[in-house]
């Protein structure tokens, strides 16, 4: 499902004039982006949903082009972040809109949001089946644009600290969460799985988000993820993980004493960040380990013991151990 093929979907083979504006305009800086290595995860845990929630005995092949819907729609929402957020590198790569200038990289990463449900109809799907999928993808893209909402609103000197846990919370919910528990959601909706089987899926793969979402907030400070993005949060002010878990876990005046330090800082952030992260310690990682460890547990007791199960939880160690 490529994006030549999309937009071949959407407004037809179009004039020998025409196309090849739009292969420069939209066609050619998606292809770039799209390709560049990533871990790609929300497609794979497609994969892995439909072959845990294939009834047992069917002889079902997924579309090949149900896991890159996700993939592609993450995509555009990165594109759109790193706009928003100021961001000059991903994956390694300059970011779209700093190769590209922002109006074209702006309207390609929303057409992202669009063009992979255009290729829906091709996969042979049960009507029903396409169109929950339809629903879970519109559900899906209006929770990650309210968490991006709050993400860019609620910054760390607007917001008061006893309120950063509950709002980090749910950002990561909204934004992580919400499109790897639709990828989660997505597998199992059309594998036919009964709804208990899909909401236990979902809400596995919400928790799994919001759990990365988390360590890829620790790997910012670090600079462990993306050198390049190193203390990015910090110098944009916003509230992540480090100050959640400052907030919940450490003295009032000692989280406030490292806030002003940040918000005052005047550009040298280096000395707060350095102690922060002494502060921080390993707590915030084992929190996040014992949450995903809770999260295996009751998906195994909803789905029962299985290859494919073991298969996931895997992939699970080895995206955790990627951000230490």
């Amino acid at each position: 499902m490529s994006i030549a093929d999309l937009l071949s979907r959407t407004i037809g083979s179009g004039s020998g004039v025409v196309r090849p504006w739009l292969d420069a305009a939209l066609v050619s800086p998606l292809d770039g982006f799209v390709r560049q290595p990533g871990k790609r995860f929300r497609g794979r845990l497609v994969q892995i949903a439909w072959e845990l929630a294939l009834p047992e005995g069917a002889q079902r092949v997924l579309p090949p082009e149900l896991p890159q819907v996700l993939e592609l729609v993450h995509a555009g929402s990165l594109i759109v972040d790193d706009i928003e957020d100021g961001s000059i590198s991903r994956r390694g790569a300059p970011t779209l809109h700093s190769s590209h200038g922002v109006p074209l990289a702006l309207n390609a990463g929303n057409a992202l949001y669009f063009l992979p449900i255009v290729g829906l109809p091709a996969m042979g799907l049960p009507a029903e089946a396409e169109l929950s999928i339809h629903r879970e993808l519109a559900r899906t893209m209006s929770r990650c644009h309210a968490g991006q909402a709050l993400d860019i609103y609620a910054t760390l000197d607007r917001v008061p600290l006893h309120e950063i846990p509950e709002l980090v919370e749910c950002i990561a919910g909204l934004k992580t969460g919400s499109l790897m528990s639709a990828a989660a959601r997505l597998g199992a909706i059309a594998a036919g799985a009964s709804s208990t089987v899909v909401e236990s899926l979902g809400e596995f793969g919400g928790e799994l988000g919001v759990c990365l979402q988390l360590l890829d907030d620790l790997s910012n400070l670090s600079g462990k993820g993306d050198p390049q993005k190193r203390h990015e949060d910090l110098r944009a002010r916003r509230i992540t993980w480090v100050w959640s878990f400052l907030a919940r876990n450490q003295p009032r005046e000692k989280v406030l004493d490292l806030r002003r330090h940040i918000l005052e800082g005047n550009g040298t952030i280096e000395p707060t960040a350095v102690e922060i992260a002494a502060v921080l310690g390993d707590g915030p990682r084992l929190e996040v380990r014992d949450r995903l460890q809770s999260a295996t547990l009751k998906l195994s007791n909803a789905l029962g013991a299985s290859v494919n199960l073991e298969r996931l939880f895997a992939e699970v160690q080895r995206l955790e151990t990627s951000y230490v």
